[in-house]
């Protein structure tokens, strides 16, 4: 992998991992998420911290059970 070639990432301290890798790993994902679910993916409103976009969700699903 691409830590394995420029670390140990069991005793090194791991590199930031470029930009364009980070795009190609989320677009995986996303297109995943998209084919399990049959849903497009909706990309959350970034003027909310994540954090509480967390919490808000959490919340909600507990609030459901």
């Amino acid at each position: 992998s691409w830590y394995v070639e420029r670390c140990d990432p069991y005793k090194d301290q791991l590199p930031k991992l470029p930009d364009d890798m980070r795009l190609r790993a989320a677009a995986v994902y996303l297109n995943a998420y998209e084919k399990i679910t049959g849903q497009n993916f909706v990309w959350p409103d970034a003027s909310v911290d994540a954090t509480q976009r967390v919490h808000a969700a959490v919340k909600a699903y507990i609030a459901g059970l």
